[in-house]
């Protein structure tokens, strides 16, 4: 699936890239996150490691939520689903 990048906030398309996530997927996760904020998250080894050496911003991907949450299955999914995608497109592309 192809979508078309906004660069800045001008209103300016740019450019095609290709999607790994499904848009509304994202959109309807985003919306859930939105709601249950502030929420409890555990940083994955992988963003601790990189936060110690540089720090960086996190991503609902490298986080673990804990089983207990409203949103985990959800949240679970969602990283399961892309990890796939992920693996696929590095397959294919």
């Amino acid at each position: 699936m192809a979508a078309r990048l906004l660069a800045g906030g001008d209103g300016d398309w740019q450019g095609e890239v290709t999607m790994i996530d499904d848009p509304g997927t994202v959109t309807r996760l985003m919306d859930q996150l939105r709601a249950h904020l502030p929420m409890p998250a555990l940083p994955t080894k992988a963003i601790v490691r990189t936060l110690r050496q540089q720090g960086v911003p996190v991503s609902v991907k490298q986080v673990r939520i804990p089983a207990g949450h409203p949103l985990f299955g959800a949240i679970q999914a969602y990283q399961r689903e892309r990890v796939r995608r992920l693996t696929a497109a590095s397959l294919f592309g």
